[in-house]
């Protein structure tokens, strides 16, 4: 890991909100309507760790989620919430919660496969959510949503442009590739699958350790 590429004090928080409206933006001219994202948990807490590969990481569960919640409710008035807790001790631990439906028993032994979309708990539909708030009462309207999905499509951390368009393609290609994310980073993902109810994604992340760091 190049040093350059570490934010060594990075708002969790930060990077869920900047993986949010690029996906947003899509269910929105996709679908015209996405659920919420709910931020909760220790939203102060800040993590060493490489903010593109964690947006990545990030962008992908929300959009599976997000596919999920649409496809199973339908209409903008009936759609829960997606939740997004962070939990921040030893290890950074976060956890993406939908009540999509959960992934059928006969696509969850290929759910890591390259070019399946055992991960979406849906066909690839392409959506997620327009708004969001969290546990402290702090929302984010449609139009400000709108607004900052725009400027998604150039965001840089560091210097490195977030590969959007992968992270949005629908292709079966973006859940295996983020637990290539994950594990580069030292983590694991993990996913609960609730027939019936939905889909919780674990993500859980140790410190990047100096000796990994190369200058």
């Amino acid at each position: 890991v190049t040093l350059s590429m570490v934010e060594p004090e990075c708002s969790v928080c930060g990077v869920v909100r900047q993986a949010i409206p690029g996906v947003a933006e899509r269910c929105q001219t996709t679908h015209g309507f996405c659920p919420k994202f709910v931020i909760g948990g220790d939203v102060h807490a800040t993590a060493r760790v490489i903010p593109t590969h964690l947006q990545y990481i990030l962008a992908e569960c929300l959009k599976n989620s997000a596919q999920a919640v649409v496809a199973r409710w339908k209409e903008e008035s009936r759609c829960p919430p997606i939740h997004v807790r962070i939990r921040k001790g030893t290890d950074l631990g976060i956890l993406v919660a939908d009540q999509g439906g959960g992934i059928p028993p006969s696509k969850m032994p290929s759910v890591w496969a390259y070019g399946n979309h055992a991960g979406s708990h849906s066909p690839p539909l392409l959506s997620p959510a327009v708004s969001f708030e969290t546990l402290s009462g702090e929302a984010a309207g449609r139009e400000a949503a709108a607004a900052a999905a725009l400027s998604y499509q150039n965001t840089r951390w560091n210097g490195i442009r977030v590969p959007v368009s992968s992270v949005l393609s629908g292709d079966g290609f973006g859940l295996p590739t983020a637990r290539v994310y994950v594990r580069h980073l030292g983590g694991e993902i993990k996913i609960e699958n609730m027939i019936g109810y939905g889909v919780h994604v674990h993500l859980v992340f140790p410190p990047i350790p100096d000796d990994h760091l190369l200058t």
